[in-house]
């Protein structure tokens, strides 16, 4: 009996017609239809002796790309990749940190212009949902990082779907001013209308 991939189960429910899936179905991942963002904290002290700072400070990435490639008869085949443009990096609030945030104490956007994430394992964890095991590569070192996602429907032949993990970013060299921004970043992407499968270049 054929083996399905916990990415093709999940997926499957939204994506299935009365025809069986097609093998190497991808997904192109672009800022038209999704959006790339992130969120760090800072802690209280550091809230309390800055004025007018917000304790927690989101931004997003206004360019990026990546794929989703699903293949029912080849679990080992599935795949997600996410690369994202930190010279594109754009903060919604605390906008004063912006050349903190993507300069050399943080993001160091010039110097590693792509955060690059690619799936190695993808795990059921219900219904609707999988965890998503991988490689990120941020401002020159690589590690593992977990991706919770959640798949959120179809319409057509589209389909929705919202990521979200914690990077630890002191365990990628990024141990600047750990005493006022916490360690861990957020890191959010979701579909804006639905994603349609498509030509996918590597």
């Amino acid at each position: 009996m054929r083996k399905l991939s916990p990415f093709a189960i999940v997926a499957g429910s939204l994506l299935a017609s009365s025809a069986p899936a097609r093998a190497d179905q991808c997904f192109p991942i672009n800022e038209k239809n999704t959006t790339g963002g992130f969120s760090v904290g800072f802690s209280i002290g550091a809230v309390v002796k800055i004025a007018f700072l917000d304790p927690t400070t989101r931004g997003e990435f206004t360019k990026f790309n990546g794929t989703l490639t699903l293949n029912p008869d080849n679990p080992a085949d599935d795949r997600l990749i996410i690369r994202l443009d930190s010279r594109s990096i754009r903060l919604l609030n605390n906008t004063k940190w912006q050349d903190k945030v993507t300069g050399n104490d943080f993001f160091k956007a010039a110097r590693f212009p792509e955060i690059y994430f690619t799936s190695m394992h993808v795990a059921r964890t219900g219904s609707d949902t999988a965890a998503v095991t991988g490689n990120l590569t941020l401002t020159g070192a690589t590690g593992p990082i977990e991706l919770d996602v959640r798949f959120l429907g179809k319409s057509g032949d589209s389909m929705k779907f919202e990521a979200h993990g914690a990077i630890p970013r002191s365990e990628f060299g990024i141990t600047n001013l750990l005493g006022i921004i916490d360690n861990e970043v957020r890191l959010n992407i979701a579909t804006r209308g639905g994603l349609k499968p498509g030509s996918c270049t590597p």
